[in-house]
């Protein structure tokens, strides 16, 4: 019986060209795990920040957030296995700077937001333009996520007119 050391049985796949089709839509796929994964952390982080006259409301909004982003992960990593990615996806929430500061407001938390959704939905939309034409299942999921990213962000740009 051959016996195998642990970096033997968990030596990630050999990664695919980055400009070959497979190699693209992993790539997004990867990019978008780290940035729906980045949005668990801030959504949770600010849902706790929060507080005064306005924090059941706004809290609620942030909480359903993370929770969005947890599924979008979820989906995402599950497409990027089907298409042969690896499943250790490197997420880190250091670029948000202002998670060390318990000073911000919620005009910027929400701020935030907003620009966390903006790219979440530029992210899609590459998903969807690689794909489309090409991979039915992947370009439907694409648009049904950018079209409830784009839904946030109308959330966000309403509580910010309100905050």
């Amino acid at each position: 019986m051959q016996t195998y050391s642990f970096e033997q049985q968990f030596q990630p796949p050999t990664q695919m060209a980055p400009d070959s089709y497979l190699g693209k839509i992993i790539s997004l796929l990867q990019g978008i795990a780290r940035h729906e994964m980045t949005g668990v952390c801030m959504y949770t982080y600010f849902q706790l920040l929060i507080s005064g006259i306005n924090k059941p409301q706004i809290s609620e909004v942030f909480e359903k957030s993370a929770a969005e982003s947890l599924a979008h992960y979820s989906q995402a990593v599950q497409f990027m296995l089907l298409y042969g990615g690896r499943s250790y996806i490197p997420c880190s929430c250091d670029p948000i700077v202002y998670l060390n500061d318990p000073q911000t407001s919620i005009s910027e938390a929400i701020r935030a937001a907003i620009n966390h959704e903006k790219t979440a939905v530029e992210s899609y939309r590459k998903l969807f333009s690689v794909t489309s034409g090409k991979e039915t299942e992947l370009t439907n999921w694409a648009q049904t996520q950018a079209q409830a990213e784009l839904e946030d962000l109308l959330e966000f740009q309403q509580i910010l007119g309100v905050v």
